[in-house]
């Protein structure tokens, strides 16, 4: 079950290796670019979703930030998933050690990362403390590459979006050069020191 689908892209992805997907989105525009996944597609909310039968998945990306009770939101996907399933979470990991570090240096501006449209901004303690009170527990984790890191070394791409994209391609070509067990082992090195700029988490 993907809660705020979107377009489809992750349940694609599932529907590919075999997954049966469902997914919920209150965006119709979204679903409407969903292509052959719209009958797999619940249009509204979870708060709305009437499905009872369990799901052995259930995956959220970049949703939590924009609701506004994450308890409730959570304890409800929680029903909704079967003893010992699986929960996967992405979030900005914001507020972290690099953030604080370009601000107190004049490298960005103030509280950059936070964005009109978020309700919540979490890093790896505050959305941890979320997840295991409505009864998960964190099985593993990761965080994706610290673009911090360019703006740090001089590569100002804050508010530059051309920029942006050479410091991004800067990035796939460093993970390129990885093999596959490399780049997970580098993720969990981030998580565990909580420098990324994205938090994964397998619950």
């Amino acid at each position: 079950l993907d809660i705020g689908c979107g377009s489809g892209r992750a349940m694609r992805h599932f529907k590919q290796q075999g997954v049966q997907v469902s997914g919920i989105e209150p965006s119709q525009a979204a679903i409407d670019r969903s292509g052959e996944l719209q009958s797999c597609i619940f249009s509204g909310y979870l708060s709305e979703f009437n499905e009872t039968r369990w799901f052995d998945v259930v995956y959220l990306e970049q949703v939590l930030s924009h609701v506004d009770d994450v308890v409730a939101f959570m304890k409800r996907a929680v029903e909704l998933c079967q003893p010992g399933g699986i929960f996967l979470i992405e979030e900005p990991n914001d507020n972290n050690q690099f953030q604080k570090y370009m601000m107190q240096y004049n490298l960005a501006p103030e509280s950059y990362w936070v964005t009109p449209d978020h309700s919540h901004c979490f890093n790896k303690e505050t959305l941890t403390s979320i997840l295991t009170q409505v009864g998960l527990e964190v099985i593993d984790g990761q965080m994706t590459w610290p673009m911090e890191w360019f703006q740090i070394s001089g590569d100002d791409y804050i508010g530059d979006d051309e920029k942006g994209a050479v410091v991004h391609e800067k990035r796939y070509k460093m993970l390129a050069s990885l093999t596959y067990e490399q780049r997970m082992s580098l993720g969990r090195w981030f998580y565990d020191n909580g420098i990324g700029r994205d938090l994964v988490m397998y619950l």
